[in-house]
């Protein structure tokens, strides 16, 4: 979606200048372009890991060109109706366990997390645009 957003604000019509398909994950991007199927794909950053464990080569042969403005992305959500001190407590406990040694090496090995924050509705601006550019939704 947002490397879509990407190409409709350089002006591009993504349903008529452009011959694409969706495959059915980002491992398999890399590996169509690897395999020369495509010419481009798009996927997180840094797909190419996965498939690295069998194409020493991927890095070499598929490069990336771009990356586009950070996008939030996983997501610890809650529900609303939750009280705001164990919504609040959730949040400390992942954050203090997080801020370890031990539970960076776990939530990295498992999400690649590194870090946690709060987000704000703000953080979700870009998420709103893409949707309403690409028709998804209305504003």
């Amino acid at each position: 979606m947002f490397p879509q957003l990407q190409l409709v604000n350089l002006g591009i019509d993504i349903e008529n200048d452009l011959e694409y398909a969706y495959l059915t994950s980002h491992d398999a991007t890399v590996a169509a372009v690897y395999n020369g199927d495509f010419d481009i794909g798009l996927s997180f950053d840094d797909a190419r890991r996965t498939l690295r464990e069998d194409e020493l080569d991927v890095g070499e042969k598929v490069i990336v060109f771009n990356i586009t403005d950070p996008i939030p992305n996983d997501v610890v959500a809650v529900r609303g109706e939750l009280p705001e001190d164990l919504r609040t407590a959730i949040f400390a406990a992942t954050k203090a366990y997080l801020d370890t040694e031990e539970g960076e090496a776990v939530f990295d090995e498992i999400y690649e997390w590194t870090d946690i924050r709060l987000a704000s509705d703000e953080d979700f601006d870009i998420v709103r645009e893409a949707a309403v550019k690409l028709g998804v939704a209305e504003e």
